[in-house]
């Protein structure tokens, strides 16, 4: 309680994606491949909805589970880089192709569209950090309350390298999963390795 972020966090009793990764991860790690599926379910529900809302990202940064109405109004590419990769790990454990499929739209829908192409633009390569709600981020007394009210999908224009690293990781599992269990999406592998090259450059 002493923790400066207690207030925000633990006593709201929030829900961060990231962690959500880590979760499945860990799951993974302890042989609970049961608990690891329903978490990995629940994140891609999650993402549904996000969706059928009209946000083009994946996920908020953080929810509330206790009934607040909360919902950050940042969508990090580097967290949802994190619950992409805990959802191929899954799925390369359990061989579930539809789960890859999914993840793989994702990829080419969010992921994709984070990379920035112009080879005249200093940051040609690199992974910009996500989306936000411009008004919300703005006005810290509503913060997270009206999410759906403002610019839900304002892209951040600024590079993160902890993205980066996290955008890489991404795109190995993503091309793992798929070359063992979805072999026929060529294409797909073959902008994989292409995008993956440039973003090491």
């Amino acid at each position: 309680p002493s923790h400066p972020d207690s207030k925000s966090v633990a006593a709201f009793g929030r829900i961060w994606i990231y962690d959500a990764a880590l979760s499945i991860y860990a799951d993974l790690k302890a042989g609970r491949v049961r608990s690891a599926g329903y978490q990995a379910g629940r994140v891609m529900q999650l993402a549904l909805q996000e969706k059928a809302k009209g946000f083009l990202g994946l996920w908020h940064f953080s929810y509330n589970t206790r009934g607040d109405s909360f919902i950050d109004p940042r969508g990090p590419t580097g967290a949802n880089c994190w619950c992409l990769n805990a959802l191929y790990s899954y799925a390369l454990e359990r061989g579930d192709a539809v789960l890859i499929a999914w993840a793989n739209r994702a990829v080419e829908e969010f992921l994709f569209a984070q990379q920035v192409m112009d080879p005249r633009d200093p940051r040609y390569g690199l992974i910009r950090a996500g989306l936000h709600n411009a008004d919300e981020v703005k006005n810290e007394e509503t913060m997270g309350y009206r999410v759906y009210e403002g610019d839900r999908n304002c892209p951040y224009e600024h590079v993160i390298l902890e993205h980066c690293i996290d955008a890489a990781g991404t795109f190995r599992l993503a091309y793992r999963s798929t070359r063992k269990h979805l072999p026929q999406r060529e294409k797909f592998l073959a902008e994989l390795i292409r995008r993956h090259e440039l973003l090491m450059e």
